[in-house]
């Protein structure tokens, strides 16, 4: 019984309201499953956070003005391949959790245990991961983190497509639909960063081509993410292991790569890693960022895998749009960036073209989303090494 009709109706409203979605079957059953134990929001919030604590750190460090070679005035820290020596770095220490896990479950039933191939196998995906992501932080130096996290959603369409090509792995009416939505939404914000380049505080040439930049790295991230899908399935790689082999590849690489670029007058003035050695030194709260990025980034790493192994592929889906979102929010209050509608439509249209592709939202009106047991299961491995 109601004690008063605005009861009853509130009651009502609520009712149509939580069973909105089921009443149309729109929407994934799965995915809006129990939430949560106090295990699985754990692994979910430490996941959200890292990433974003990662985006920004990484932005932070752009900000740090330190003395760098002696002589020099103080300036900012624009070192993208000593940012991208850390990335390496936080990848690397994946190895030593895997190396934990192999000796504490030895014992058990089901224990971790190292895949064996040859040494060079993660070496062409290492140096992709290293050209993409040393791209994608001089895109970070010339637009805005909301607008380069967002560009990196594209990664999306280019491994469905690399997928498709080189895979054969069958991309459904749903996905490609979906990958069209995030071309569009991506467009939008891009367009939306050149038009109001100067609100942002970025001139309309640097948006551009830190937009370019971005987009071309997520091509090159979708190369590396295709040979890492037929490499794990070829070998049976656990991802720590995977992660952990790129980091070591990775680091020594790009290393080897400062050292030699050093006595290469010009690519020393791209970047000098005596000087950011130098600035590090004078700075703690670069030694603080920067620290903070190789942390965050083997923690992004062990529970983003955690979380698509204890739950699924599309809560770390979620989270990936969730951590944009926030990216977005944290940048407004901080005054890195200001307001543009424009961007907000191009964030809301991404939101919907990633839902539908990670089968968050379920248009059964529209599409057939029956099929095999396995297909499911390979689709699921292959986003818990994105």
């Amino acid at each position: 019984p109601y004690h008063t009709k605005e009861e009853e109706k509130r009651r009502n409203f609520s009712f149509l309201f939580k069973n909105f979605f089921l009443l149309f079957n729109i929407t994934n059953k799965t995915a809006v499953r129990k939430w949560y134990n106090s295990q699985e929001l754990f692994l979910l919030l430490v996941s959200f956070f890292s990433g974003t604590f990662n985006t920004i750190s990484s932005n932070y460090q752009d900000q740090i003005e330190a003395v760098g070679l002696p002589g020099s005035q103080p300036h900012p820290f624009k070192h993208p391949a000593v940012q991208t020596l850390c990335m390496f770095l936080g990848e690397t220490l994946c190895m030593i959790v895997l190396q934990i896990l192999v000796h504490t479950t030895r014992h058990r039933d089901k224990p971790v245990v190292k895949a064996k191939f040859p040494i060079w196998t993660f070496l062409i995906p290492a140096m992709c991961d290293m050209t993409a992501s040393t791209m994608a932080y001089i895109g970070l130096l010339l637009t805005t983190p909301s607008v380069y996290q967002m560009l990196r959603g594209m990664v999306i369409v280019f491994t469905g497509i690399f997928g498709q090509i080189f895979l054969k792995k069958k991309l459904r009416a749903f996905q490609w639909v979906g990958m069209a939505i995030i071309i569009i939404g991506t467009v939008i914000v891009g367009v939306a960063n050149v038009l109001y380049g100067e609100k942002t505080s970025k001139s309309t040439k640097e948006a551009i081509v830190g937009d370019i930049l971005i987009v071309t790295a997520q091509i090159i991230a979708a190369t590396q993410l295709t040979l890492e899908d037929k490499f794990c399935t070829q070998y049976n790689v656990p991802p720590l292991q995977l992660v952990g082999n790129e980091g070591i590849w990775g680091a020594s690489v790009i290393s080897i790569l400062l050292f030699i670029a050093y006595w290469i007058p010009p690519i020393r003035h791209v970047d000098n890693s005596l000087d950011a050695i130098y600035q590090i030194g004078n700075s703690y709260l670069l030694v603080l960022a920067l620290l903070g990025s190789i942390f965050s980034i083997a923690f992004l790493n062990y529970f983003g895998i955690s979380v698509t192994k204890y739950l699924s592929a599309t809560h770390r889906a979620v989270i990936d749009a969730a951590r944009v979102f926030l990216v977005w929010i944290f940048s407004l209050a901080v005054k890195w960036e200001k307001f543009i509608w424009l961007e907000l439509v191009g964030f809301i249209i991404l939101l919907v073209g990633t839902a539908l592709f990670n089968e968050l939202i379920r248009l059964r009106f529209m599409f057939n989303y029956e099929q095999p047991h396995h297909h499911r299961h390979d689709e699921d491995v292959r986003a818990e090494r994105d």
